[in-house]
């Protein structure tokens, strides 16, 4: 994990690019950074798990009534993963 000095930099940076809404704070890049972490893990999780499939386009790439019931039941137990049936994800 990345120490306060970072956070509170990275608000200072971003700042002046922002456009609408409230100025941004370190909190607010902590959070962010911990959102993004977290789908990445998922991501990963989904990866190595025996008999699943990524790609960055196409996410989990699910088709077929098989394939989608294993699908609900992973995301029954990882429900993170779920945005990411048949999508990518741009930062991955």
């Amino acid at each position: 994990n990345f120490k306060d000095a970072t956070f509170k930099n990275a608000a200072i940076t971003i700042g002046p690019y922002l456009e609408s809404g409230p100025s941004k704070q370190a909190k607010h890049c902590r959070m962010k950074w911990q959102q993004l972490k977290s789908i990445s893990t998922t991501i990963e999780r989904l990866k190595d798990a025996s008999g699943m499939h990524w790609d960055n386009v196409h996410g989990a790439n699910i088709e077929g009534d098989d394939a989608g019931a294993v699908w609900d039941t992973y995301v029954g137990k990882n429900p993170h993963i779920k945005p990411f049936r048949n999508s990518g994800w741009e930062y991955y």
